[in-house]
């Protein structure tokens, strides 16, 4: 027999997120919600590749009691199809009784099936869905955070610990303006990364979309590490209450001696840590780089693994993928001349999500 609660939950089908005035509001009522749910990112996303944004919904009365954001990627090269989200380390779904995702998730096979979708993909903590098997895995790390900056560092490796010393004392410098000189400072350093590892970069829309979303609007930080007043290195960072999210790091290889990531990586954490960040999420790790996952340990943080399920619409079965980061095109990446290599990325990165 349905309880009275149970049948007082209904449909509330699907929307466009941006066209609710108070989404913000509705979604801080969630313990999953992150920085990757509110407007401000689904509006980079929208304002540099014209993905339109959907959300499914449960309601309780007039309150939503249970949401999911998606994008809708409309691609002549991979298809249409939904994404919560795409470019997004994470995006659980927002519930307030576990018990209500199997509707929830029929209400996105429906709104995939009427847009003729050929998939729905989910990025969701390990263990949230059951019998979820996951199509790709990567992981996630995550730092606790104390305004007792000496006990933080004293948990980092011996490694990382001596490594950071060396950066203190190479004469390195940090700056945290948030300006959009800056932001093209670490977007040049972020395209020799990106070369470095044989990828094309993000557009610069991108990144100019996250400036005047997230940057000017004091929701997101960066550090820019420099040596003789030049950008060496960098890190940008995501707010949601009371965390920060590690997105994006870039560096110049030829100063990596100086150990600069390390400079920028604990200016970062002891900065949030003075100012009552509860916890840094390091993002999201290939399980392949071996390096980036090394580097992330290396801060004493927590690691767990991130599933990513990749579903057919039309058979509701989940379908295995392999991480696409390594491949025979990391070479020609590598070899392309920069400006080539944006234009890529300006080409592809609408398509791939």
């Amino acid at each position: 027999m349905i309880s009275d609660q149970q049948s007082a939950i209904s449909s509330a089908g699907a929307f466009n997120p941006l066209d609710c005035p108070n989404w913000d509001e509705q979604i801080a009522h969630f313990p999953q919600t992150t920085f990757f749910h509110t407007s401000a990112w689904l509006k980079v996303l929208h304002d540099t590749y014209k993905y339109e944004p959907l959300a499914v919904s449960l309601s309780e009365g007039n309150k939503p009691c249970a949401l999911l954001p998606l994008m809708e990627i409309d691609s002549w090269l991979t298809g249409r199809r939904g994404i919560s989200l795409p470019f997004t380390d994470y995006c659980p779904p927002l519930l307030l009784d576990e018990n209500d995702l199997p509707k929830l998730l029929d209400q996105a096979y429906a709104l995939g099936a009427k847009r003729n979708w050929r998939s729905l993909e989910t990025r969701s903590p390990a263990g949230l869905e059951e019998n979820g098997i996951p199509s790709l895995l990567h992981y996630t790390h995550r730092l606790s955070l104390e305004q007792d900056t000496d006990r933080l560092f004293s948990q980092c490796s011996s490694s990382t610990r001596r490594a950071t010393r060396k950066a203190e004392t190479a004469g390195l410098s940090i700056d945290q303006a948030p300006s959009l000189a800056n932001l093209k400072s670490f977007y040049e350093l972020l395209c020799l990364t990106r070369k470095r590892h044989g990828l094309p970069p993000q557009p610069w829309k991108f990144f100019r979309a996250i400036h005047d979303r997230i940057l000017s609007q004091g929701l997101g930080s960066l550090f820019l590490a420099t040596h003789k007043s030049t950008p060496i290195a960098g890190a940008l960072f995501l707010h949601y209450n009371q965390n920060a999210i590690y997105k994006f790091g870039a560096s110049d290889e030829s100063f990596q001696a100086k150990r600069p990531n390390n400079f920028v990586m604990w200016s970062a954490i002891r900065s949030f840590a003075q100012n009552g960040c509860q916890e840094l999420d390091f993002g999201r790790t290939s399980l392949d780089n071996s390096g980036l996952r090394r580097f992330k340990l290396g801060w004493g943080a927590a690691e767990q693994t991130l599933p990513y399920i990749h579903r057919n619409i039309q058979t509701r079965t989940i379908e295995i993928q392999s991480d696409q980061t390594q491949g025979w095109h990391n070479q020609i990446f590598k070899i392309l001349p920069t400006p080539l290599s944006r234009l890529a990325g300006q080409l592809l990165y609408k398509h791939v999500a």
